[in-house]
This record gives C-alpha cells, sequence and structure tokens, in this order.
C-alpha cells in the first residue's frame, strides 16, 4: 500500500528546511523549522515493521510536506508538494491585488496545510487569509507575521511589539511585549516574553506563569551536550531557571518559587582536573537533580528546591565516556567519587529515589 512506499527507518529526517524526529510509538512528530521547535499531532502512532520505523499515509504527508489523493476511477494518485501549493495559492491571490512576499520563512509556508496564505498589501503589512473562502483571517496591519503551526497560531508584530493572534481570530497574547520566543519541553508549550529589558513567562494559552520582572530566564545549555541536555529554559519539564539581581532562583511551571535568588550559576563546565574526555554537568537525570554553584563550590538541589549536602562542599561534577559509557564523578579536595553508585546507596539518608526512565 501507500504507506509501506514511504516506510522511513531515518531518525531523525532532516531537509535544507527543517528537521524532523520520529518516535516509536509516538503519534508526535517533533520539527525544528526555522529554529524553532514545533510538536504536530499524526493519526496513528509511529511502528515498528520488521525493523524499521513505519508511518502511516496521513502521516508521511505532515511529515514530508506533500499531500496527495487517489483517483479509484482512474487508477491514478496525485501528489501536491507544499513549494507547489504555496506557489500556486500565493499567484492566485497576487492576481487579486496581494502583493508578491520577497523571502518567506518556511514555517510560514506550511499554513497552507491548515488552510490559510500569509498575504501582503500595497501598505506593506501582512495579514492572513482563508485560502478556501478567500476571507480574510487577520486584517493586513502587521509589520510581521510567523506562523506557529503546532498551536495555528500567528505571532505578530506591529510597532515594534509582538502578540500572539489564533487562527480563530481571537488574541491569545496582547500585541505589547518587546519579544516573544516560543519554547518547549516534552510536554507543555510556552512562551518567554520581554517587556521593558525584563523576562517573564506565559503558557500556551497566554496565562502569566511567571511576571515580566527578572533579568534573564533560561540559560545557555549547548557546552551541555554530553549531559543530555537541550532546553536550559525548563529543566526537568517543571522548573525553570531565573536570574533577579545577578543571583539565580528556580520558579516551578506552576508559577511558585522554590528556591530563593541565592545561586551565582547552574551547572559544572569544566572539570578543573582536566582530565581526558571529560564533560560538564547540569543535571543528574537518574535522581532528576540540578547542579549548582555558589562562589566556585557546588550542590545538587532536588526539583523541590531541597539541597542534599550541608553547605557547598564539592569542588567538581563531570562526566567521563569510556567505551561509549557515561559514568557521573564528584570531587571533594582530593577525593573523587562515583556519584550514582554514592546516590544509590544513600538514597535513604539523602531523601531521593532514583526515576524511572
Amino acid at each position: 500500500g501507500i504507506a509501506d512506499l514511504y516506510s522511513s527507518s531515518f531518525f531523525p529526517f532532516e531537509t535544507e528546511e527543517e528537521l524532523v524526529s520520529f518516535t516509536l510509538n509516538s503519534n508526535i512528530l517533533t520539527k525544528v523549522v526555522d529554529g524553532q521547535t514545533q510538536q504536530i499531532k499524526i493519526t496513528e502512532p509511529i511502528k515498528e515493521i520488521n525493523g524499521e520505523l513505519c508511518i502511516n499515509a496521513e502521516g508521511t504527508q505532515d511529515a514530508f510536506n506533500f499531500r496527495f489523493s487517489y483517483d479509484a476511477e482512474k487508477n491514478d494518485i496525485y501528489i501536491e508538494t507544499l513549494p507547489y501549493l504555496y506557489n500556486w495559492y500565493s499567484q492566485t491571490y497576487q492576481a487579486q491585488g496581494f502583493l508578491p512576499i520577497d523571502i518567506e520563512t518556511f514555517a510560514n509556508k506550511t499554513a497552507i496545510w491548515d488552510g490559510m496564505l500569509i498575504v501582503k498589501s500595497d501598505n506593506q503589512n501582512y495579514g492572513v487569509i482563508d485560502i478556501n473562502t478567500g476571507e480574510l483571517i487577520l486584517e493586513t496591519k502587521y509589520n510581521s507575521i510567523q506562523y506557529l503551526r503546532s498551536t495555528s497560531d500567528f505571532l505578530v508584530g506591529s510597532n515594534n511589539k509582538k502578540g500572539i493572534i489564533s487562527a480563530d481570530k481571537s488574541t491569545k497574547v496582547e500585541v505589547i511585549y518587546d519579544n516573544i520566543e516560543r519554547v518547549t519541553d516534552q510536554k507543555n508549550i510556552f512562551y518567554v516574553v520581554k517587556k521593558s529589558n525584563f523576562y517573564g513567562l506565559l503558557d500556551k494559552d497566554g496565562k502569566t506563569i511567571i511576571y515580566p520582572e527578572y533579568e534573564q530566564i533560561g540559560i545557555d545549555v549547548s557546552a551541555y551536550s554530553q549531559n543530555g541536555v537541550t532546553n536550559g529554559y525548563i529543566f526537568y519539564n517543571e522548573i525553570v531557571p531565573v536570574r533577579r539581581n545577578n543571583k539565580w532562583g528556580l520558579i516551578n511551571i506552576n508559577g511558585n518559587k522554590i528556591v530563593d535568588f541565592i545561586y551565582d550559576s547552574y551547572g559544572c563546565l569544566y572539570a578543573k582536573n582536566n582530565a581526558y574526555m571529560t564533560y560538564g554537568v547540569i543535571e543528574v537525570l537518574d535522581y532528576k537533580l540540578l547542579v549548582v554553584n555558589k562562589s566556585g563550590k557546588y550542590n545538587l538541589v532536588t526539583i523541590e528546591g531541597k539541597e542534599l549536602f550541608n553547605g557547598y562542599i564539592l569542588d567538581d561534577v563531570y562526566i567521563t565516556v569510556s567505551e561509549g559509557k557515561k559514568n557521573y564523578y564528584v570531587t571533594t579536595g582530593s577525593q573523587t567519587t562515583e556519584l550514582l553508585g554514592f546516590l544509590k546507596e544513600n538514597e535513604e539518608k539523602l531523601g531521593i529515589t532514583k526515576v524511572e526512565q
């Protein structure tokens, strides 16, 4: 059948425009488009057949950006690609008076799949049109528009301010912020907002979780790739690092402060012993712990805000890699300890439990 033709063992799949990741038994496709992460729900989960990851016929259309139809009478299959459809509708509406868009982001083109096209008027402003009815969904009054497909929303800009308008024309986030950045974890979608050089956090419906009162939300975790950390905004899908008066604290995704602003930084980036093949640590995944730094010394803190050790006694927290296996170590003075073994032996004393992976 059609689905067999598009069975894929590629994980992830990458093109010039986007990176698509597939997960076995999941009906969520994760796409990185124009630097933004999007999650697209498909009708059936990814399956394993004869050792390959397979996706059903409908899912291939969302994964690889095309649409097909079958004419049983003629026994013909018709395939329409995203570039073809985008160009066709763009030219159609240009004939009706809208201007061509010189440079369009790939994410904006995908609005076609949801029956919408971003258009530009002769006043050089942007709007959104329903390609099925020809009616404007958003008036051509915005300086910029970016389509957020996973929620069918539009990130709009007007007079140097940004907001979010839904495809149903409702205002999800008022156009009052200097910048809005969408961030995702494994469960949720959030928006980091900037207003008057202070940062806050909104949920996917635009409800305020953290008011824009902080110098910084989130940290750069690019140096912690060996630690498996990719999201510097939300740790363990639960806690958010925030900075005020050059000190860091923790607020959970319900908006409750769990650690006051006492830390100098998060993570131990370099082991002082300079051992070969050592890497920095910010998360101890097996126990949902976070590495915190105060005055050049380290401690470990739980997602509830409890510090494991009495004081900042650790000189180093690092990972070594040997024969493909990662091992966690901590040093105190001249003593080096294998961390996961120590935590396992002292779970009851420390009040921690290993997380089921």
